[in-house]
């Protein structure tokens, strides 16, 4: 869980589309090396619940690329749709995502909506 006081982490605010600021969620700092995967995008929006928010600052990433290979392009910029609780979904899509060598997940980064989770 992220521990807002804790040095390795800062804060990120989660903007609509709008301009308005949802909140401002802790984000943890981390050495993005070729084993880690970055799950945001720049250039694009993740759809957290029935709200559209942006994530601005962060460096590129190939897992918008991936997803409609793995999933369709229904989910090619939204979690929402995942059948069963947050953590069913957030386990559905993690393994899809790591390497076969990958014994254990590094890093999970839970993103929370205002009117849901994912």
């Amino acid at each position: 869980m992220c521990n807002p006081s804790h040095p390795a982490h800062f804060s990120l605010p989660f903007n609509r589309k709008d301009g308005e600021t949802l909140i401002e969620a802790p984000v943890p700092l981390l050495d993005l090396d070729a084993d880690v995967m970055s799950i945001y995008d720049l250039e694009e929006f993740l759809i957290v619940g029935d709200s559209l928010v942006e994530l601005p600052g962060i460096k590129r990433s190939p897992f918008f690329e991936q997803l409609p290979k793995k999933l369709g392009d229904k989910y090619r910029t939204t979690f929402h749709g995942f059948p069963g609780k947050n953590s069913n979904g957030i386990s559905a899509i993690l393994p899809l995502f790591m390497e076969p060598r990958r014994k254990k997940t590094r890093a999970v980064m839970i993103v929370m909506g205002t009117n849901s989770a994912c």
